[in-house]
């Protein structure tokens, strides 16, 4: 038989069972608590991050360009390959020449601008000709009646990317293009059994665009300033000794600049 001293004994150890289990729920509750407004926190801060990446997006214009070559023949492809060897200069060489060229224009280099003009010339020069040539046998293609015909292609043409987006470079690019244009012109005449008219070895204008290309190479560095040669200081002197005297034109910037645009 249970005594009180034994009931008691019984009922405090459910009461101390009971505070234990009331711990451990509370325990618990304060852990999910925790737990829960950490994730909380956690989602703000993603969210907020999220939010500034927009807001920085919206307020920035993202965007890449692409400037490639499409070529069919091999001698075209080659004329941007190209080494440094003499005469074999290709589009790349030309690239990193303009590049220098361009740099010490920048730097106030009156010899460097005469430089860029004198490429610009002789590229505008021989895209004139080029053009003459391309519509001639594009007439001789047209008067074929009732045949539509297209110039030879490459199944598998060349796809060349272009660093660079100087306007000099872009322009001996263009000619590149155009050379391989023509030979494309020609090849499809002389399958069909017809003379091509006017210049009919392309190999040719692959040489002219060799002597622009080299053009980049006659510069050296020369350290000089504009304001140097205004001063008439001796290194000046010396300069002009080494490559003559520069236009009164470029030295005061009074001829317009025109190989910064591109025509049409």
């Amino acid at each position: 038989m249970k005594t009180v001293k034994d009931i008691k004994s019984v009922e405090f150890a459910k009461n101390v069972e009971d505070v234990e289990i009331l711990d451990n729920l509370e325990n618990c509750e304060n852990l999910v608590a925790v737990e829960i407004e950490e994730v909380i926190e956690t989602t703000e801060k993603a969210e907020k991050a999220e939010n500034a990446e927009q807001s920085e997006k919206k307020g920035k214009l993202i965007f890449t360009t692409d400037f490639n070559l499409t070529l069919h023949t091999l001698p075209s492809h080659a004329m941007v390959t190209g080494s440094w060897a003499p005469g074999k200069m290709g589009l790349t060489q030309f690239t990193q020449c303009i590049q220098q060229l361009w740099q010490a224009f920048e730097e106030e280099d009156p010899y460097a601008e005469w430089q860029l003009f004198k490429i610009y010339d002789a590229e505008h020069s021989l895209k004139t000709i080029m053009q003459k040539q391309e519509s001639l046998l594009r007439t001789q293609i047209r008067n074929i009646r009732g045949i539509h015909i297209k110039p030879f292609r490459n199944p598998k043409p060349f796809i060349v990317f272009l660093r660079s987006v100087n306007t000099l470079v872009l322009m001996a690019g263009s000619l590149i293009a155009q050379t391989d244009y023509i030979n494309r012109q020609i090849l499809v005449l002389k399958q069909m059994g017809i003379t091509p008219q006017g210049q009919t070895r392309p190999q040719l204008f692959c040489e002219e665009i060799q002597k622009i290309f080299m053009l980049s190479q006659g510069w050296k560095l020369t350290g000089i300033t504009r304001q140097d040669i205004l001063d008439n200081n001796d290194k000046a002197k010396k300069i002009e000794e080494q490559f003559g005297k520069i236009s009164e034109d470029i030295l005061t910037q009074k001829t317009p600049l025109p190989f910064l645009f591109m025509e049409e």
